[in-house]
């Protein structure tokens, strides 16, 4: 099963799958019921708006698991608008840095206690920006329903709103290096008036 939602359980939506991954049925809105079944174990996969996530690219020297752990929240304290002890991180190695994912503790706690009360584990998180297509020397814009999904290439993402794409686009390019500035940008989803300029 894939549970869709806000970090704290709201806006939730779900659907299930069979052994090949096809959806079965309808995507359904709300949270399934307690104790519901359907084709299989209570296990899911929790797909979270990127809205609740910050995403980051943090660069540290770190030696061991626990020490890169230890080091991570402080390296992104300047980024964080709540203090470090009320978040909770995430990371992935992507050559040389850490794709950090940054969530609100008690937002997430919510979250969570919305997932049990459905009778549902999750196996799997993942941040819905996280799951465009990465292409090599590209940026992938795509439009959903009100919201901009943009996935850089060298990982990292973001989410705005329509209006504020473009200048969101600018502020993004500026932070990137020019080296892992992308020489394309994928759009889809929106309309041409829509498109930066």
């Amino acid at each position: 099963m894939l549970v869709y939602s806000r970090l704290d359980g709201r806006e939730a939506c779900w659907f299930e799958r069979d052994r090949e991954g096809a959806i079965v049925g309808q995507v359904q809105t709300g949270w399934p019921a307690p104790g519901y079944r359907g084709n299989g174990p209570s296990a899911c996969i929790w797909i979270i708006r990127g809205e609740d996530i910050l995403l980051e690219t943090a660069r540290l020297p770190a030696s061991s698991r626990q020490e890169l752990e230890r080091a991570l929240p402080y390296a992104l304290e300047e980024a964080l608008a709540l203090d470090v002890e009320s978040q909770v991180f995430g990371y992935q190695r992507h050559d040389d840095s850490y794709l950090t994912l940054v969530a609100d503790r008690a937002l997430m706690q919510q979250g969570l206690e919305q997932l049990a009360a459905s009778g549902l584990e999750p196996s799997l998180a993942v941040v819905d920006v996280l799951l465009l297509q990465r292409p090599e020397a590209a940026w992938v814009v795509a439009a959903d329903k009100g919201r901009v999904l943009v996935r850089r290439a060298d990982g990292n993402g973001f989410v705005c709103e329509p209006d504020n794409l473009a200048w969101s686009l600018a502020q993004a390019w500026e932070e990137t290096p020019a080296a892992q500035r992308p020489s394309i940008m994928q759009f889809s989803g929106l309309e041409r008036e829509a498109l930066p300029r």
